[in-house]
């Protein structure tokens, strides 16, 4: 389990043990989806780093432009947009 696994798992353990709806706020509410959402982004940025990783292993001259195409090819894979 990562780090965002256990953030969210606390929050949502977190706000079913709440009974008192005035306990949980919409604060809390914004900090799980933000947590769910770097953990899609960290996903994402993950997916380009293998494509660039994979890329490296078969090309032999590797420049800035290869890394480039390599991580708009990984980002495109992941579904980011910009």
């Amino acid at each position: 389990m990562n780090k965002f696994d256990t953030i969210i798992d606390a929050l949502e353990l977190a706000r079913n043990e709440i009974h008192d709806p005035t306990l949980w706020t919409d604060k809390v509410d914004e900090a799980l989806a933000a947590a769910r959402e770097l953990r899609e982004a960290h996903a994402d940025m993950l997916a380009a780093l293998r494509v660039i990783v994979a890329v490296s292993e078969i090309e032999t001259s590797f420049s800035l432009q290869t890394i480039k195409n390599c991580a708009n090819i990984g980002i495109k894979q992941a579904g980011v947009t910009k």
